[in-house]
C-alpha cells in the first residue's frame, strides 16, 4: 500500500484512520466518476457545491443512482418557508 501524507489524520472523535485508498482506487471510484461528469475538480469543491446548491446536488445524486419514485416529485427541496426547515 502506498504511503500517504494523510497518515497522521484522525476521524472527528480522535480515532486513527486505518486504511487509505491509493490513487488507482480513487481514480476508479464512483465518486470520482461523478465529480468528473459534473466538472468538479476535487472533494472540497464537491462539498462546497453540495451545500451551496442543495437542489442541484440531490437531483444529480438521484439521477446518478437511478433512484426512482412511485410518484414523481415536483421539487427536490422546498425551502420556501425557511432555510432551517426544508421539505
Amino acid at each position: 500500500m502506498a504511503t500517504s501524507p494523510e497518515k497522521n489524520k484522525t476521524f472527528p472523535f480522535g480515532q486513527n484512520m486505518v486504511w487509505y485508498p491509493d490513487p488507482e482506487w480513487i481514480a476508479k471510484s464512483n465518486l470520482q466518476k461523478f465529480m468528473k461528469k459534473y466538472g468538479i475538480p476535487d472533494y472540497d469543491s464537491l462539498m462546497q457545491r453540495s451545500v451551496s446548491d442543495i437542489e442541484w446536488f440531490w437531483q444529480a445524486v438521484l439521477q446518478e443512482l437511478d433512484i426512482q419514485f412511485y410518484r414523481p416529485y415536483s421539487k427536490v427541496i422546498d425551502q420556501s418557508e425557511d432555510i432551517r426547515f426544508p421539505h
